[in-house]
């Protein structure tokens, strides 16, 4: 049994050995000083072993004597050993570190020389086997050892309590549980090599088996602590240098541990050794600190530049995770995207060229348009000549045509940049069907089109939603289709199909008799600027963007437009669109409903304030005209100026209810005057200061806002719009004598 013993000591001092050799050959990315801790364990483990394996077969007891010294050695040096390991783990500061390994290796020296003198050891022969007693003239250095022995594993008990307080991996705490479970096994199997010769029994030399066990079980524990390293060494050579990717690993001290071939590239000439991210991207410390934080939770993304600014990268990064749930490292990854950069800068400068010019062409344009109209308008309401009159209403019509020609560049250029808002408020169904019945049928009579009308008089008659869009889907389908329809007619009709709780489902058809639609076509109908069969519709006016807005329009309302045609026959685009319902009385006749309600007094194109007190502000005599006379049939007198300068000299004399001024003036323009005026404080709390602009672009009104005034009104000068404003901001006092 004694002789099994010692060949299994043998044995398993040889497995010892392997498995520490092997750790360390097979393991050449493991970061630290792992793999030469798990070397010296299975070498300290394997003499040791080997050492009293040989005493128990060996029948001279010289050289049992002389195999004793290098086994008490190994044993010292395993002790030494545990200590460097466990100080290293527990992060504990070099100073200390210093101080606690070296009063260590002192003790052991001591302890190795007091313990290995010879004679300490009685051998004797017991059949094939030869074991040893206790020398009673050596109780001293017995003693010591024992005492030696107890002090170690108290120092490294305390070093692994310490050492699992403040350890917050589970993997860690794993090594830590398998190494406490090395060094019980090693103090079992030391009981008695130790105790049995002390009691006058002979020793059983299984300290060693102790102690290769030990090394197997530190063995497994390690490697399973440094999986990272091992998997890291495989991802490294065999797909982070694939791809054509920046990816750089950071260890849990946030230092960089590994970087590919594509990082090494894109960061050349940087120092990538243990560097941090502010050392490879121009960021300061508290994003780096934020990059990391949010990373352990998620995927963290942003828009990197380098230390020298010159080169975009687009940044990922996320923590990997062992299956304990701790993390490991922290992935980067990032490309190169600094082209891309610079073409969204191209476009942006070319989006900011892009509204100047449509601020300066709508500004230019609707000047004198707004001259045209205004003056029309006076002609078509003062005038008595039939032919005076029929050429006025061709002026208004070719004059409307233009504008609205630039109201749709001005609406594809809202809808384009993401500011076409949807204002809902309360309207009138009949009024709304009304208008739009009005504007299309003098066109459709141009043409000798039959304009049918299939108006539910079942509908609503006040619903709530974003009346001035829903018209204006309708009416560039109406448009279109008087547009496209040479012969026959077109048919208009508006119905309530489902009402459910507060709302109604509204269905509006426009269908004609027109051309049609290819089939091929019919894909091409949202397109931007896209005229359909080009050469057929050569004299067609239009910009081409009808189709695009309402499409547009209705998918910001929630709806969309479906379309069915034949080519050659006629079309018809219908859509659903919600509505909240305020009043569910029915309208009836829309036109009756509209007549009874010009009756009633409640037209919204003309109020009587004769007693309003308003400031005219405008550089062009023409179009103070044409808003004075406008004002006039409110049955308001304004004043006029037609300067900053000499807008402030009235102020400093006189006080408004409403002050209309415009902006684009030369020397002191609207803005600037508005400045002045406050600076100065001529403005009191009761006076509305409104933009007067022909700047009718994406944001204009927003602007004027910010700088101050109270409202905006566009030119060209709309009667009902003029009105409503009045109506918005005069005070009661206004409308009488």
């Amino acid at each position: 049994m004694w002789v099994l013993t010692n060949c299994l000591l043998l044995m398993v001092g040889a497995v010892a050995a392997v498995f520490g050799i092997s750790f360390y050959l097979r393991n050449r990315d493991t970061s630290g000083n792992m793999r030469i801790y798990i070397l010296l364990y299975g070498v300290f483990s394997a003499i040791w072993c080997i050492s009293y394996g040989l005493i128990g077969i060996i029948d001279d007891f010289a050289v049992c004597e002389a195999l004793r010294k290098p086994g008490i050695a190994s044993f010292e040096a395993f002790m030494v050993l545990e200590t460097f390991i466990v100080t290293e783990m527990t992060g504990i500061k070099k100073p200390p570190a210093v101080i606690i390994r070296t009063l260590i290796i002192v003790l052991n020296i001591a302890d190795f020389f007091i313990y290995s003198v010879e004679g300490m050891d009685i051998y004797e022969r017991r059949g094939a086997w030869t074991t040893w007693r206790a020398n009673p003239d050596y109780s001293f250095n017995r003693s010591f050892h024992t005492v030696y022995m107890v002090l170690m594993f108290l120092v490294l008990f305390v070093f692994w309590i310490y050492w699992f307080k403040n350890v917050k991996m589970k993997r860690m705490r794993n090594f830590l549980f398998m190494l406490c479970i090395a060094n019980f096994m090693l103090i079992f199997f030391s009981l008695p090599d130790a105790i049995f010769p002390t009691l006058g029994l002979p020793a059983v030399s299984t300290s060693g088996l102790g102690g290769a066990v030990c090394t197997i079980v530190v063995w497994l524990g390690a490697t399973r602590l440094n999986s990272f390293d091992i998997r890291m060494g495989n991802i490294t050579e065999k797909l982070f240098d694939f791809i054509d990717a920046g990816i750089i690993a950071f260890g849990t001290e946030h230092e960089t541990v590994m970087v590919n071939r594509y990082a090494k590239q894109q960061l050349e000439g940087v120092d990538l050794e243990g560097a941090g991210i502010a050392d490879l991207f121009d960021v300061d410390e508290v994003t780096e600190k934020e990059m990391f934080s949010k990373s352990l939770d998620d995927i963290y993304s942003a828009r990197l530049w380098d230390r020298e600014g010159s080169r975009a990268y687009s940044v990922s990064m996320s923590a990997m995770k062992d299956r304990y749930g701790d993390p490991f490292c922290f992935l980067l990854a990032f490309f190169d995207v600094t082209e891309e950069v610079d073409t969204a800068r191209q476009l942006e400068r070319a989006s900011n060229a892009k509204s100047h010019f449509l601020a300066q062409m709508s500004h230019e344009i609707r000047t004198p348009i707004n001259a045209v109209l205004g003056m029309n308008e006076m002609i078509l309401r003062e005038s008595k000549d039939k032919d005076i009159l029929e050429y006025s209403e061709n002026i208004d019509s070719a004059g409307n045509t233009l504008l609205a020609l630039i109201n749709s560049i001005l609406d594809f250029s809202k809808i384009e940049d993401g500011k076409m808002d949807i204002i809902p408020v309360k309207y009138d169904t009949a009024s709304l069907v009304n208008d739009l019945v009005n504007s299309i049928s003098q066109r459709a009579d141009a043409k000798g089109l039959e304009l049918k009308l299939d108006i539910d008089s079942s509908l609503p008659c006040t619903l709530f939603g974003d009346d001035v869009r829903f018209s204006q889907i309708i009416m560039n389908l109406l448009t279109n289709a008087v547009k496209y329809t040479e012969k026959g007619s077109v048919t208009f009709a508006m119905r309530a199909e489902e009402k459910v709780g507060e709302n109604v489902m509204l269905y509006v058809s426009v269908k004609d008799t027109g051309i049609g639609i290819k089939k091929e076509d019919m894909d091409r109908l949202a397109i931007s600027f896209e005229r359909l069969d080009e050469k057929k519709n050569r004299n067609i006016e239009g910009t081409g963007l009808g189709m695009s807005i309402v499409t547009s329009l209705l998918e910001m309302m929630g709806s969309r437009l479906y379309v069915e045609s034949t080519y050659g026959e006629g079309s018809q685009f219908y859509f659903t669109l919600k509505q909240k319902v305020v009043d569910d009385t029915p309208i009836g006749d829309y036109g009756q409903a509209v007549k009874r309600k010009r009756e009633a007094g409640e037209t919204d194109d003309v109020i009587h304030a004769p007693g309003a007190k308003v400031l005219l502000v405008d550089d062009n005599d023409m179009n103070l005209a044409v808003a004075g006379n406008l004002l006039k049939l409110c049955g308001v007198k304004a004043d006029m100026a037609s300067s900053g300068a000499e807008t402030i000299s009235i102020m400093e004399k006189k006080t408004y209810d409403i002050v209309f001024l415009d902006h684009m003036m030369p020397e002191m323009d609207g803005v600037e005057t508005l400045q002045a005026l406050k600076e100065r404080k001529l403005i009191p709390p009761s006076c509305k200061m409104i933009v007067l602009t022909a700047n009718a672009v994406v944001g204009a009104r927003e602007k004027y806002l910010e700088n101050g005034f109270d409202d905006y009104l566009s030119k060209p000068m709309v009667l009902a719009d003029l009105s409503g404003m009045l109506k918005k901001h005069l005070p009661e006092s206004a409308y009488e004598e």
